[in-house]
């Protein structure tokens, strides 16, 4: 149901004779922890389509899908995405001997208040409620839920655009427990049992930037998180408290209408 009613918003959308749309292909490359709370790092190089649409409703670009839903025009409702990739335990050596985490994506409503906007300049609220699954491609299992309401300033001219985001997480004890538990079977002398419990997860401050050129894009992000006073902080597997994620991408728009 709820893929029918994307489908059919996004297909009114796109007859939409006001719409406009971009495509192209990129890279993306990324410097990420192995999980939040690892000491452990890991690169990513990776190619990515890279598709813009804009009509007077609907949005869809790297921030995810929006659609509003109401006439109001300082308030909105769009689908809010994320996710990690997949983890494998013999390459952590906290994690040595227990189950990979597996690919996970989180998909869920946001809703969007605007509390300022004049020219380039935008103030926005988010409140954004997403579940988790994870999949090893075999199967999808359902993993909990986060919340990570922020704040959002956006500059944006013809030829760039950054933004800053702030804000807390929050997420449940099934959540927490898939990434930070550890169940009898894979205790050791290092590593005592652990089971986490529901609550805060910490503090991230983000900040992107992006340079038109041309058909050309380029830009780039930086993403930091502090897990101090984190509900799951005394884990056995949290080896830091700060996490760090940075990367850079490069585009090339080959059609636009």
């Amino acid at each position: 149901m709820r893929g029918l009613w994307l489908g059919g918003i996004l297909s009114c959308s796109l007859w939409s004779s006001e719409a406009h749309y971009s495509l192209g292909v990129g890279t993306v490359f990324m410097n990420y922890p192995s999980y939040m709370g690892s000491k452990e790092s890991q690169q990513l190089l990776l190619p990515v389509p890279d598709f813009e649409y804009k009509s007077p409703k609907t949005t869809i670009d790297k921030d995810g899908i929006e659609h509003k839903l109401f006439d109001i025009r300082e308030l909105s409702v769009d689908l809010s995405v994320g996710g990690s990739l997949p983890v494998d335990s013999k390459s952590s050596q906290v994690r040595q001997g227990m189950p990979d985490l597996d690919l996970a994506f989180e998909v869920g409503p946001r809703l969007k208040y605007q509390l300022y906007h004049q020219t380039n300049h935008q103030l926005l609220l988010r409140l954004p409620l997403r579940a988790v699954m994870t999949t090893d491609f075999q199967e999808i299992r359902y993993r909990g839920y986060l919340i990570t309401p922020n704040l959002n300033y956006k500059y944006q001219s013809n030829t760039i655009e950054y933004s800053i985001v702030s804000g807390p997480l929050w997420s449940n004890q099934r959540y927490n427990d898939y990434f930070y538990g550890v169940s009898k079977a894979y205790v050791t002398n290092q590593r005592e049992a652990y089971h986490a419990t529901a609550g805060y997860s910490g503090y991230r401050n983000s900040m992107s930037i992006e340079q038109h050129q041309g058909k050309w894009k380029y830009g780039g992000f930086i993403a930091h998180f502090d897990l101090h006073g984190s509900s799951f902080e005394d884990s056995p597997l949290i080896e830091t408290k700060e996490a760090l994620f940075v990367g850079t991408y490069l585009s090339y728009i080959f059609y636009s209408h």
